[in-house]
Order: C-alpha cells, then structure tokens, then sequence
C-alpha cells in the first residue's frame, strides 16, 4: 500500500512540475480571474492540477 501511495504522489508531482513548465513555455495560459486562489505565490504550481475553486473550471 505505501508503495502504491509513493508511485501515486510521484506521478502527482510530476504533474505538477510538468504543467508548471507547459505553463512558462506559453503552451498553457490561464484565463481566470487575477484574484483566483491559483495566482498566489506558492499556490500558483498547483493550478492545472488541483482545479477545484478554480476560476477556469467553474
């Protein structure tokens, strides 16, 4: 179980780091509004994987 939980956060994490680098080649954009949770620093890598509150998925 633990390796399954480690294989999945792995992945999640690779998820992140790619769609964080999609994002600064320009091939993702964000089109929610500036006020959005996923435009605070620190928050900003989580916002094409975790798009609950997002103001693009509404």
């Amino acid at each position: 179980m633990a390796r399954i939980a480690s294989y999945l956060l792995a992945a999640y994490a690779g998820a992140v780091l790619l769609s964080k680098g999609l994002e600064r080649e320009g091939l993702l954009v964000c089109d929610c509004p500036r006020d959005c949770w996923c435009h605070r620093p620190g928050l900003s890598v989580f916002r094409w994987t975790f798009p609950v509150g997002h103001g693009g998925a509404d």
